[in-house]
C-alpha cells in the first residue's frame, strides 16, 4: 500500500473456519492485533487471533507500504 493508507483489517475476512466449521458468527470473536504504522515504509503484519475453549485459532495478513 501506499504510506498514509488506513487499513481495516475485518474488511479482509470473508469467512471463518475453526476447528473443521465454517461459522460467520465467529467474526464477532476475532481479535486483530498488529504493528502497523502507515507513515513509516516497511513490512507489517496483522494477527486475526479467535478462541473457543482451551483451542486457538491464527492468521495474519502482511501489509507492506511503500
Amino acid at each position: 500500500v501506499s504510506a498514509g493508507t488506513t487499513i481495516k483489517p475485518m474488511q479482509y475476512v470473508s469467512d471463518v473456519t475453526f476447528a473443521g466449521v465454517s461459522d460467520s458468527s465467529l467474526e464477532e470473536e476475532i481479535e486483530v492485533t498488529n504493528n502497523y504504522d502507515p507513515a513509516t515504509p516497511g513490512t507489517y503484519e496483522f494477527i486475526y487471533r479467535v478462541s473457543q475453549g482451551s483451542d486457538t485459532g491464527y492468521t495474519k495478513l502482511v501489509v507492506i507500504v511503500e
